[in-house]
Parts: structure tokens; C-alpha cells; sequence
């Protein structure tokens, strides 16, 4: 993510919002942006409420992380399972929703 993508900031809503409902269901977020100024990086997570785990990529879409995971455009999501294995990417809206429900309501049964 970075902060000036539109997209990204409103994303961020949704995720605060999963952030609340699953933080105590053993989920976490972890955010990379991939600013080039640090102050820019700081300034958002504090105006979005980003309060789980965010480091700051200032090397952009050719930092580590984004080629390790072959991230291309902002935003880019994913759902890794505790294994490491991912589950899904760029999942959206209810899209979204719907697979964290999926995912914490067979992780209940068990």
C-alpha cells in the first residue's frame, strides 16, 4: 500500500474493520508500504487507524518483499495461513469478509 493511493486508504477501512472483529481470534495484519518518505508512511498510519504491525518499503514495488511476492500495483493483498501457505490474494469488500468468516467459522468447529 502507500499513501497516496486512494484505493489503498479505503482499504485500509476494511481492514481496520476485520482488525476489530478478528484481532482476538489469532489474526494479524501486516502492512508494507512502499512510500518513498517516511514521514508520508507515518502520517497515514496514524490518519487510518492502522494500529497492527506496518513496516515501511521505501525502496517501492522493487523492495524485497514486493518481489518475493511478486506484488506489481497497489493495493495487493493477502491471507496466509499460520503455515505459510497463502489462502487467497486480493480479495476485496465482501469478498473479503466473506473468507475471513469462512476461515474463522471452520477454525470454531474444530
Amino acid at each position: 500500500w502507500a499513501s497516496w493511493c486512494g484505493p489503498c486508504r479505503h482499504f485500509n477501512k476494511r481492514l481496520l474493520k476485520n482488525h476489530k472483529k478478528y484481532q482476538n481470534k489469532d489474526f494479524n495484519i501486516l502492512s508494507v508500504s512502499i512510500d518513498k518518505k517516511r514521514k508520508d508512511w507515518i502520517k497515514a498510519v496514524k490518519k487510518d487507524s492502522m494500529n497492527w504491525d506496518n513496516v515501511w518499503a521505501p525502496e517501492g514495488i522493487d523492495s524485497e518483499v514486493s518481489l518475493k511476492y511478486n506484488v506489481k500495483k497497489v493495493p495487493t493483498n493477502y491471507l496466509i495461513n499460520p503455515k505459510g501457505k497463502i489462502m487467497a490474494k486480493d480479495l476485496r469488500g465482501k469478498k473479503l469478509d466473506k473468507k475471513l468468516e469462512e476461515i474463522f467459522k471452520n477454525n470454531s468447529d474444530e
